[in-house]
């Protein structure tokens, strides 16, 4: 017997070992197909997929999207089995015992990681539906003027939106950018006609006091530009404060003609916002955030500024968290929204991808039982170069398709008087090129290159 038992265990590892010598061996070499990345949410930058044991610390977030791309970004797998993965900044009563007294490292200002948004709009099965999808007009470049906006919040200092903004850095590759070219860029931004204010981010460079003159002295080739002020990070909220401030009283009294400082913050000031997507990055928690546009409120009103005080996000954060939008602390819902970072939207498409998340907003706003606020998209747009995001093709007339799409629902919206849910006022991204930033694989090579107007 004992005999048997050892002449059947050898015949059972002889079977297995036939069998193992049969079936394929998968392997993470080869082609690529199965050696996929994950888009984090909120962390462009491609990570390799660990199960366990990942460093950072793992929420529950509503509307997970799990992306899964290759090496060169362009297909699109359909695993599901990564968890969504936020990063939180790891708080300490010490290290934030009040929203000023932040260690958050301070920012060079830029748009930061946009990328969370890949196949958003196809993965997550709560996006409403658009009942009525808009249809492009024979020409959707004309920007309608004579609408007037009304809202159901109207907040301090509203004024409607007569035509759309667009977003502007001032920077260059040799660093901060000269007055004398900002000067310029402010011409060819007014001499279009089709804006009515620009949005920057932050308080270095002088950026306050230069744009200020630049905006003035533009009047002259255009519609009058206003200003959307930044204070771009929570670090040393006093010093970006004291900042801003002094740049408006510089340029009030240097002005000719001479204005009084309560005639900038009236006339040129149109929001001043708190923060570019520090939850979207992981950079500070809604309530952080949140916190610091109380304060930089109070010290506006200090000074003498009574227009609208918002924080930006990602539309991605903001339904995650709400009350970045249904807090009181925000005059209105600042938000950016971005197609092309959904794999699944092509240029064409840009405008309603837009409208529904606006949508998708006002649902997540509402089950928070805040008033409903006026919505202002402070980023959106297309580039021009890049690698391709599966649909989402940079190119200068994809450019085109995208914005005149967003126009269009714009100008629908401006001309019912921006009432229905899905309306929105909007920040066209971006003046120019940005060539000082880095192209990455993250943001496929497309970060310098979403200009409207071309390189400046």
């Amino acid at each position: 017997m004992k005999y048997l038992t050892m002449q059947i265990s050898l015949l059972l590892a002889l079977v297995a070992s036939v069998i193992g010598r049969t079936l394929p061996i998968p392997s993470s070499a080869g082609d690529g197909r199965n050696d996929h990345h994950v888009v984090n949410r909120h962390n462009a930058r491609p990570r390799r997929v660990h199960h366990c044991n990942h460093p950072r610390r793992l929420i529950n977030v509503p509307f997970h999207v799990n992306v899964h791309v290759d090496e060169n970004a362009r297909t699109i797998s359909t695993e599901t089995d990564v968890i969504p993965i936020i990063s939180q900044p790891i708080l300490s009563s010490s290290s934030f015992s009040s929203p000023a007294e932040t260690t958050l490292k301070p920012l060079r200002t830029k748009r930061t990681i946009l990328s969370s948004y890949l196949s958003y709009n196809k993965a997550n099965t709560k996006l409403t539906k658009l009942t009525k999808p808009s249809t492009p007009s024979t020409n959707t470049t004309k920007f309608h003027t004579n609408a007037t906006a009304t809202t159901t919040l109207i907040h301090p200092g509203f004024s409607p939106q007569r035509l759309p903004g667009i977003t502007y850095a001032p920077y260059d590759l040799t660093g901060c950018r000269s007055p004398q070219n900002i000067a310029k860029d402010f011409s060819r931004i007014a001499k279009t006609g089709r804006y009515s204010a620009v949005r920057i981010y932050g308080v270095d460079c002088s950026q306050v006091l230069n744009t200020l003159r630049a905006a003035s002295s533009a009047s002259a080739f255009g519609p009058p530009l206003k200003l959307f002020l930044g204070i771009f990070h929570l670090s040393d909220l006093n010093g970006q404060i004291t900042t801003l401030v002094k740049d408006v009283q510089t340029f009030a009294a240097t002005s000719s003609p001479k204005r009084s400082v309560q005639e900038v913050w009236d006339t040129l000031i149109d929001t001043i916002s708190v923060g570019n997507e520090l939850v979207n990055n992981g950079q500070a928690t809604p309530a952080q955030v949140l916190a610091a546009v109380r304060r930089v409120r109070e010290a506006l009103r200090r000074e003498g500024y009574n227009g609208p005080v918002v924080t930006v996000d990602t539309f991605v954060a903001v339904l995650a968290h709400p009350q970045l939008c249904s807090s009181p602390d925000t005059d209105y819902c600042a938000v950016n929204i971005h197609p092309f970072f959904d794999a699944h939207t092509n240029a064409a498409q840009a405008g309603n991808f837009v409208k529904r998340q606006v949508l998708n907003i006002r649902e997540a706003t509402s089950e928070q039982g805040g008033k409903k606020k006026r919505v202002v998209v402070t980023e959106t747009g297309w580039p021009t170069q890049g690698n391709a995001n599966y649909k989402a093709v940079p190119g200068r007339q994809e450019q085109k398709a995208a914005v005149e799409g967003v126009m269009t629902v714009w100008n629908e919206a401006a001309q019912r008087q921006f009432g229905d849910d899905g309306d929105f006022e909007v920040f066209l991204f971006t003046a120019f090129d940005d060539e000082w930033k880095v192209a990455e694989k993250g943001t496929f090579y497309a970060e310098q290159y979403w200009g409207m107007l071309g390189s400046d």
